[in-house]
C-alpha cells in the first residue's frame, strides 16, 4: 500500500478463500498517523461475525487487540499530539485520579424505610 492512500479490497475466508465482504485499507506511515508510527487502517461494513472473522485473521497473522486507551498512550510518548493536546490528556488523567480518591469505596447502605 501507498502511505496515505485508500485502497479497495476483499475479506477472504481464509479456508476457502469465499468472498465474506468488501474493505478499503488506508496505510499511514510514521510519523503522518495519530500514533507517529506505521498504521494500517481496514474500513469495513459493521457485520459483528464479519467484524470477528477479520479480527481473527488479523491475529492469526501477528496483529493482536490494543488495549484500552494505548493508541492515546503511544501518540503521546511519540510526541505526536499537539502540545494542548497533551496539556489536556494530562489534566484529564489529573480530574480521573482525583475522581478516584473521592469516590466512595462502595455506595452508601439503604436506610430501612418505617411502618
Amino acid at each position: 500500500l501507498a502511505p496515505g492512500r485508500a485502497r479497495f479490497g476483499e475479506l477472504l475466508d481464509l479456508a476457502d478463500h469465499r468472498v465474506l465482504d468488501e474493505v478499503v485499507a488506508t496505510f499511514f506511515a510514521a510519523p503522518h498517523s495519530y500514533t507517529g508510527e506505521d498504521v494500517v487502517e481496514i474500513a469495513m461494513h459493521g457485520s459483528p461475525v464479519l467484524l470477528e472473522h477479520a479480527v481473527r485473521a488479523c491475529c492469526s497473522a501477528g496483529a493482536r487487540l490494543a488495549e484500552p486507551g494505548e493508541f492515546t498512550q503511544r501518540a503521546f510518548l511519540s510526541g505526536s499530539t499537539s502540545p494542548a493536546c497533551r496539556s489536556a490528556g494530562c489534566w484529564m488523567a489529573q480530574v480521573r485520579a482525583a475522581v478516584r480518591i473521592r469516590a466512595p469505596a462502595s455506595p452508601p447502605a439503604a436506610k430501612p424505610r418505617a411502618g
